[in-house]
C-alpha cells in the first residue's frame, strides 16, 4: 500500500523568497536598482558586509497606519518559487547545500514510497 500523503509546514522563515527590483532609488551607490528575479531568502552571500546593506532594504516592509498592513519596500517585488513543491523547503539556501531544512525528511519519506510534490507536499 501507498504510504499516506504528507504536508509539510515550514516554520515562519522556512520558505525560499525570490524577489525582483524596479527601485527609484537605492541606500547606497552599490545596491541594484534592477534586477530579474533572484533569491532574497534566504541566500548567504547577501549577509555579506556591504551586501547587507542592500539586502536590508530590499526586504524591509512597510507599515500602512491607515490601512494596517505591510507591503514590500518601493519597486521591490517578491514570490515564493515552487508554492507547494518540496524544492523551495528542502533548502533554506539553494545555492549552499549546507542549509538543509527539510531535505533530509523529504529523502526520508521519498525512501519509504513518498512521491516529491504528489504525495509529499
Amino acid at each position: 500500500a501507498a504510504p499516506a500523503p504528507v504536508i509539510l509546514v515550514p516554520g515562519t522563515a522556512g520558505s525560499q523568497l525570490q524577489a525582483r527590483l524596479d527601485k527609484p532609488s537605492v541606500t547606497h551607490f552599490y545596491c541594484s536598482r534592477h534586477s530579474a528575479w533572484y533569491t532574497i531568502w534566504l541566500d548567504v552571500s547577501q549577509l555579506l558586509p556591504e551586501a547587507i546593506n542592500c539586502w536590508c532594504d530590499n526586504i524591509r516592509l512597510l507599515w500602512h497606519n491607515k490601512s494596517q498592513t505591510y507591503t514590500n519596500n518601493v519597486g521591490v517585488y517578491t514570490r515564493t518559487p515552487g508554492w507547494g513543491d518540496t524544492h523551495s523547503i528542502e533548502y533554506l539556501d539553494p545555492g549552499l547545500k549546507a542549509g538543509a531544512y527539510f531535505h533530509d525528511l523529504v529523502e526520508a519519506l521519498v525512501t519509504v514510497g513518498g512521491v516529491r510534490n504528489a504525495s509529499i507536499r
